[in-house]
């Protein structure tokens, strides 16, 4: 509406109109420092679209830091903590690990919550696959089957590997 005025006196100026995105920047801003632990003024997240909550899309995929990097070294972080405590002796360790599983007979190693102690892994918490919602249920099979399929394959690079050793006189 000011550009409209602002052409209907003839002043208008492409390059000295601008609105503020700052309330639309500031809450994307603030979602991902107090998500990642940082500080708000470390933060840019770059936000396109219109001024208000139905028009504004933040980019989180641009975020700086870049926080999937973050998110990385702070989950590291935290699996390294809860290692060192459960070696200590805590027993209120939870972590999300890849471990060796029976939890499907296709699927020898998956993806659980464990309950980590002085020993390492102590239990893995099959409790997680219960009560799923329809979405969960359903990429559970999809993942299920890509994850059969990396057994297939690496059953399969096993053998062409012994294969073509044995072949070549390895």
């Amino acid at each position: 509406m000011s550009a409209e005025v602002l052409k209907q006196r003839g002043v208008y100026d492409p390059k000295k109109l601008f609105g503020l995105m700052t309330p639309e920047t500031e809450l994307a801003r603030a979602f991902v420092a107090e998500r990642f632990v940082l500080y708000v003024e470390d933060v840019h997240v770059p936000v396109i679209g219109g001024h208000c909550s139905l028009t504004a899309l933040p980019l989180f995929s641009k975020t700086t830091p870049p926080y999937r990097e973050y998110f990385e070294a702070r989950g590291a972080e935290r699996f390294v903590l809860s290692l060192l405590r459960a070696l200590g002796g805590a027993n209120d360790m939870f972590q999300c690990c890849f471990v060796e599983s029976n939890m499907f007979e296709d699927i020898p190693f998956f993806g659980s919550t464990v309950k980590l102690g002085k020993k390492g892994v102590e239990a893995i918490i099959e409790t997680d696959l219960e009560g799923l919602t329809e979405y969960e249920v359903k990429s559970l099979k999809t993942l299920r089957k890509g994850l059969s399929l990396q057994r297939i394959t690496r059953r399969f690079s096993e053998f062409m590997r012994q294969y073509l050793f044995s072949f070549l006189g390895l």
